[in-house]
């Protein structure tokens, strides 16, 4: 099933060869430049190390299976405690992903990244902690129904990351995290679209 994309305040264009799928936004919580993106081939083409990503396809424990630690050699801690394994026809990828009744997934990583990307159906916000501070709030990714992607890459390296769905209870399909600090094409993107937001806001 194709991908849905969602509409951009931004005309899309291309950098460095990489079609921008929506707006690079600066955010206006916290300090963070941020990337993102509707499509995951654009996002995975925009990082420039995607055999280094970690992914998660939910299928490693069995249905009813409460997340907590069980991905830690991955980097990666569920920090809610009430977060679980299902297995629904929406999660597209597979039959399997994470549910949390709460409305939120959180993960705490080992070690700062810079990028994350999520597989989901419904709607999607991504906040972006570091040392506790939050740093950037996406867009809402998604739409009523199934196989969205969101992606994001930051300027400034998170250690948390918190998974809404500001509608109601959030499902994650597939998820993938990584590099500590963005890759030279992904430090090139954020460089270029920082230039685009630039250049929009001084439009009258």
């Amino acid at each position: 099933m194709a991908l849905k994309e969602r509409e951009s305040p931004m005309k899309t264009g291309t950098t460095l060869g990489i079609p921008l799928a929506v707006a690079v936004i600066a955010s206006s919580t916290g300090s963070a430049d941020v990337v993102e993106f509707t499509n995951r081939a654009e996002w995975v083409a925009a990082i420039g190390g995607f055999d280094q990503m970690q992914t998660i396809s939910f299928l490693e424990y069995p249905a009813g299976t409460f997340l907590n630690d069980q991905y830690s050699n991955l980097g990666v801690f569920f920090a809610d405690g009430n977060d679980y394994i299902t297995q629904a026809e929406s999660f597209l990828l597979d039959g399997a992903g994470a549910t949390s009744n709460i409305g939120a997934i959180t993960l705490e990583f080992a070690e700062p990244r810079a990028s994350i990307g999520v597989h989901f159906p419904g709607h999607l916000v991504v906040e972006l902690y570091s040392d506790g501070a939050l740093i950037y709030v996406s867009s809402k990714f998604g739409a009523t129904g199934a196989g969205f992607f969101g992606g994001l890459i930051s300027s400034e390296p998170f250690d948390r990351a918190e998974l809404i769905d500001p509608i109601g209870g959030v499902n994650v399909d597939t998820l993938h995290f990584g590099l500590p600090i963005p890759s030279p094409a992904g430090l090139g993107v954020l460089s270029i679209a920082g230039l685009l937001v630039r250049r929009s806001r001084r439009r009258p």
